[in-house]
């Protein structure tokens, strides 16, 4: 099972080569540092000037120690991870408050109450579409994650595929239906798309998440 992104295949040409494509290399490229050069030379060639201030916000706040923090933290990827403590802390129906206040807390750095225009929102999810294939890339990259007993054993792919749902869904959908964050059906809408599209049985696997099988 691969990404089907294209990424590594436009990940080699240069950033002025690319811009051919822009804004879909933008969205195609795994590298901040990379994304921040692309967006640098969109603005510099006046490229989709209305959208660009959004898209600056968004990469801004979803790696604010650029460019001197190495490596840069995703604080995307940040939230995901919160959701995902969020529906693990849920008990008796109701989300542990330290994990809803961690969701909140980092929702209001991302500054995604300032995301309120529909062309905004859609920018929004747009990274937050990134923000999923780049997790998708992420975990079926790591050889550990399709493994067991320290990467001696390797998993099928049906049970990776169903590790990966399980993992968005908690993310994507468990979580923040609990706390219900800012935005959190952008973000719903967005996990849940990237997993649906990525292999032919992932709507099956989803039906059986949701059912709580």
């Amino acid at each position: 099972m691969e990404m089907k992104t294209g990424w590594n295949a436009e990940q080699a040409r240069s950033v002025e080569t690319r811009m051919i494509t822009w804004p879909e290399c933008f969205y195609k490229e795994t590298e901040a540092e990379t994304r921040f050069a692309l967006l640098k030379e969109a603005e510099t060639q006046g490229m989709t000037p209305q959208e660009n201030p959004a898209r600056r916000f968004l990469l801004e706040h979803r790696h604010p120690g650029y460019p001197k923090e190495s490596p840069l933290i995703d604080h995307f990827l940040k939230l995901w991870f919160f959701c995902t403590f969020a529906a693990d802390s849920v008990h008796g129906g109701k989300v542990s408050r330290r994990s809803a206040a961690d969701v909140h807390d980092l929702v209001k750095e991302l500054g995604l109450e300032k995301i309120q225009n529909e062309a905004d929102k859609e920018l929004l999810y747009k990274e937050f579409l990134h923000t999923a294939q780049l997790y998708i890339h992420i975990s079926m990259s790591d050889k550990r994650y399709s493994s067991a007993f320290l990467g001696l054993l390797k998993i099928s792919d049906e049970k990776v595929l169903k590790k990966l749902g399980k993992d968005i869904y908690k993310a994507g959908q468990l979580g923040p239906e609990a706390v219900k964050f800012t935005h959190y059906e952008l973000w719903e809408k967005a996990l849940k798309t990237t997993f649906l599209s990525y292999h032919p049985q992932a709507e099956a696997i989803w039906e059986e998440l949701a059912a709580g099988k």
